[in-house]
């Protein structure tokens, strides 16, 4: 029966399981893609001015540009960033104002609030639901569908402090 399962959701041409498919068939094409597209929707906030993401756009290599534009960076250098988000202010490091917010354990230091955009949170369940469907087309075992399920980015909550 798993395996009659596994056979006809990998059958099945469903928009998060083609998508992840096709970007793990053509790993390097997809994060260009993806990175392009981010680097153009973001290039009129901030953070997209501060770095030049309208210079990355037209560029022949936007992964070798964004390395060279954007250094590597801790929490503690965009948390101005992250407070001005959280204060309410649009635009600053992803278009529109940001009300929900993932927070991260703190296993190595206290949590960190990571400000999330509607589009990364519907994303983010789009994938999780490409991973789930991934694993019954493979396995065809229907068990997970019945008990818990981790999600990302984790916890979410609207910050009551910066509404």
């Amino acid at each position: 029966m798993s395996s009659v399962i596994g056979s006809i959701v990998g059958r099945v041409p469903m928009g998060p399981l083609r998508t992840l498919r096709k970007a793990a068939a053509h790993p390097w094409s997809s994060q260009e893609v993806l990175l392009r597209s981010l680097v153009k929707r973001a290039a009129r906030t901030v953070a997209g001015k501060k770095f030049d993401f309208d210079g990355m756009i037209g560029s022949p290599d936007v992964v070798t540009s964004f390395q060279a534009r954007v250094p590597l960076q801790e929490y503690d250098d965009i948390r101005p960033l992250v407070d001005r988000v959280r204060a309410g202010e649009e635009d600053v490091m992803w278009p529109g104002r940001m009300r929900d917010f993932a927070i991260s354990s703190g296993t190595v230091s206290a949590g960190k609030i990571i400000p999330l955009s509607r589009e990364a949170i519907n994303c983010n369940s789009r994938f999780s639901l490409a991973v789930a469907l991934n694993y019954l087309a493979h396995s065809g075992d229907l068990s997970m569908w019945f008990g818990e399920m981790v999600s990302l980015p984790g916890r979410i909550e609207e910050d009551p402090d910066h509404p």
